[in-house]
């Protein structure tokens, strides 16, 4: 009888991380917040949704949760560091030698990065302050992301 209420516990944890890991919907960018067990913060990043989240195996699952929990929150701008013109994003899914372009508010082309990877280091420090915007497409997936230097 405890081993069925233990996997049923189990269960429930896997699919409540599994559930409510993505509350961004694919195509859009939010803040992800991660906690430890304790509940502290312990980091806060940019992260764009261009693939759904595959399936955790079970036993990563269960060692991810027992580690932290995390929180996304879905963002409608992107700011950068305000004295460095730096903003750094993760992808949900790494990217496979993909063109970013980054464009002013005129729809003029300032830089444009090729990605591979899941992370993306993105350098205003050369342009004006004003709103930008990053766009990508993934796959079957397309984002356009506003950006604001400070």
């Amino acid at each position: 009888m405890r081993n069925k209420q233990f996997l049923l516990l189990v269960g429930m944890m896997i699919l409540g991380i599994i559930g409510y890991s993505q509350t961004i919907p694919v195509g859009s960018c939010g803040l992800q917040y991660t906690y430890d067990a304790s509940g502290n913060l312990t980091s806060r990043q940019y992260v764009c949704v261009n693939a759904r989240i595959k399936s955790y195996k079970k036993a990563d699952a269960v060692e991810y949760a027992k580690k932290s929990s995390t929180e996304m929150q879905k963002v409608d701008v992107v700011y950068t560091q305000s004295k460095s013109g730096l903003v750094s994003i993760q992808f949900i899914s790494p990217l496979k030698n993909n063109a970013v372009r980054i464009v002013d508010a005129a729809g003029k082309e300032v830089q444009t990065l090729m990605l591979t990877g899941d992370k993306l280091k993105i350098n205003l420090a050369q342009v004006p302050k004003g709103s930008y915007y990053m766009r990508l497409k993934s796959g079957a997936v397309n984002i356009n992301q506003e950006i604001v230097k400070l």
